[in-house]
């Protein structure tokens, strides 16, 4: 069965406070086009709640998320090869 509307709202990391995300490294890859997730309900929201908090960052596609091609497999790489240098 599937979970209640407050359980799902309880686990939205949208209401959840500032603090949670304080220090804390978040990228999200989204697409203008992507009509399962429109990006300002989701990343952009995150972005501008936590952004002062966290650093967040948004990788644009061209295609949806969900296409191979939207993840560039050298620069997830390059992102954490610099978050470890930088925690090292």
């Amino acid at each position: 069965s599937f979970p209640s509307r407050k359980a799902l709202e309880a686990a939205n990391p949208i209401g959840f406070p500032a603090d949670a995300v304080k220090g804390k490294d978040i990228r999200f890859y989204v697409s203008e086009s992507d009509p399962a997730v429109p990006p300002e309900a989701n990343a952009k929201a995150f972005l501008q709640r936590f952004g002062g908090s966290a650093d967040v960052s948004l990788e644009r596609c061209e295609v949806s998320p969900q296409e191979p091609s939207c993840l560039d497999a050298t620069e997830i790489l390059k992102w954490f090869a610099d978050l470890e240098r930088r925690a090292g």
